[in-house]
C-alpha cells in the first residue's frame, strides 16, 4: 500500500497483487444454497452486520491521531462523522485465507453446521470492485492514519482534497488486532440506498447487491467446498448439488472438515 499518488484507491494494490489463489467465505448451509442454486454472491451493508464496531475502530483512531495533534476533529473537518456513517451504505462480501478454521466455523457458519467455500480470487477479480486486504497490525494501521492526518493538517489542505474518500475506503479496511486470526479479505461496493436491494433479517432492512457468476463451467469460481464439522451432507451430494447448477464436479473439491468441534 502507497500514498504517494493522493488519486489513487490507496487501498488497491497494482493489479491486486498479493490476492491469494484461493479465499474462503464461512456460510450457513442455507447461504451455500442460495449461492450455489442462484450462481450468485451478495454484498450487503457493512455497518448493519452483527458487529457493531465496524468502521468505529478506524474513526477512533483518526480522532486519537488529531486529539494528539491538539486539535477536535469534529471542529477540523466538520460532518465528516456524519458523511462517513450516514452516506450511501458501504455493502461487503467477507471472505479469509484461512481454511477450515474452528473459529470461523463457530462464529460465521451456523456453529459448524454450514459450509466454508474456496473462492477463487482472480475470479473474484472478475467482478471489478474494490478487493481489500483488512489490515489488523497497530503499527500499520497508525503509518497510515498519520500519513492521512499529516497531508490534511501540514498541507492545509480543505476536505474535499482528499481524506473524506480516504475514509471512506478504510472504514471497513481496519479491524481490532484481536480479530487477526480471521486474516479477512473483503470484496467492497458503494451506491446509493436507494439503488440497492433488501432482505428483512431480524429487526433490520439490510440494503445489499447481487452479483452473478457467469459462464458455462463455474468451476472457476469456486475451487474447493469444505463440509462443516456439524453439517450432515454427504460429500457425493454436495458434489452432484455443484454439478446441477454448473459448478463442474472435476473442477471444485470437497471435503469434509477435519476440525474435531461438537455443537452441544
Amino acid at each position: 500500500m502507497s500514498f504517494d499518488d493522493l488519486t489513487a484507491d490507496i487501498l488497491k494494490p497494482k493489479n491486486y497483487e498479493g490476492a491469494p489463489s484461493v479465499l474462503y467465505h464461512y456460510c450457513s448451509n442455507e447461504s451455500f444454497f442460495r449461492i450455489i442454486e442462484s450462481r450468485s454472491i451478495r454484498l450487503s451493508a457493512l455497518n448493519c452486520s452483527n458487529d457493531s464496531s465496524e468502521g468505529q475502530w478506524y474513526w477512533d483512531l483518526l480522532a486519537q491521531e488529531f486529539q494528539s495533534r491538539g486539535l477536535d476533529i469534529h471542529t477540523k473537518l466538520p460532518g465528516l462523522y456524519e458523511r462517513l456513517f450516514g452516506r450511501g451504505p458501504t455493502l461487503g462480501f467477507c471472505l479469509s485465507e484461512a481454511a477450515d478454521r474452528l473459529s470461523q466455523w463457530r462464529g460465521y457458519a451456523d456453529d459448524g453446521r454450514g459450509f466454508c467455500i474456496g473462492f477463487s480470487g482472480t475470479a473474484l477479480q472478475s467482478f471489478r470492485r474494490r478487493f481489500v486486504k483488512v489490515e489488523y497490525s497497530r503499527e500499520k494501521q497508525d503509518a497510515m492514519i498519520k500519513e492521512i492526518a499529516s497531508r490534511q493538517i501540514d498541507g492545509g489542505r480543505e476536505l474535499t482534497d482528499g481524506i473524506d474518500e480516504y475514509s471512506g475506503n478504510l472504514l471497513y479496511a481496519m479491524k481490532n488486532p484481536g480479530f487477526e486470526e480471521e486474516q479477512e479479505w473483503r470484496l467492497l461496493s458503494s451506491k446509493p440506498a436507494e439503488d440497492c436491494d433488501y432482505f428483512s433479517r431480524g429487526n433490520i432492512l439490510v440494503p445489499y447487491e447481487t452479483l452473478k457468476m457467469t459462464g458455462e463451467d463455474l468451476g472457476v469460481f469456486v475451487k474447493k467446498v469444505i463440509i462443516g464439522p456439524n453439517n450432515k451432507t454427504p460429500a457425493a451430494f454436495v458434489q452432484a448439488f455443484l454439478h446441477k447448477y454448473d459448478f463442474t464436479r472435476s473442477q471444485v473439491s470437497v471435503e469434509p472438515s477435519k476440525s474435531t468441534y461438537i455443537n452441544r
